[in-house]
């Protein structure tokens, strides 16, 4: 089980989200690293074009990011956002798992990339803005 310092978890809240920050880690593990060996061994195309085909994931991701954080900003909405980018995350692997065993890559790969990359964008604001909210300025300076 994940243990940090009671510091940083006071509540039942804040250990949601910092389990759910750690779980984070299991899709972007699973896009950045089974894509590109599915596209070399079951598509046969090379790390280069692996890595192209997997381009739009941090692209959305990034848009995502940008949208998150200022929604944080403008209205402190971060558990309903942390758990929608968690249940788009889930939505997508679970999408990818009905992908065919074909040579050709399917299009609709692309639309399950990006609803993974948009989940990813979402969840990074709203951890960084829940950190920044649940520590005191105390915390920050030990």
């Amino acid at each position: 089980m994940l243990s940090l310092p009671a510091v940083h978890c006071s509540g039942l809240d804040a250990k949601l989200r910092s389990r759910a920050a750690f779980f984070s880690g299991i899709p972007l593990y699973s896009i950045y690293i089974y894509l590109p060996q599915r596209f070399q061994i079951e598509n046969g195309l090379s790390p280069l074009s692996a890595g192209i085909h997997l381009l739009l994931v941090p692209l959305v991701c990034f848009m995502a990011t940008g949208l998150g954080s200022s929604i944080c900003l403008v209205i402190n909405i971060t558990f309903p956002l942390l758990v929608a980018a968690m249940a788009l995350q889930c939505l997508a692997l679970g999408l990818m798992t009905t992908l065919p065993s074909t040579v050709g890559i399917p299009a609709r790969l692309y639309g399950y990339e990006t609803i993974l990359g948009f989940g990813f964008g979402l969840a990074l604001p709203t951890i960084s803005t829940i950190a920044r909210m649940e520590l005191s300025h105390v915390d920050h300076c030990k």
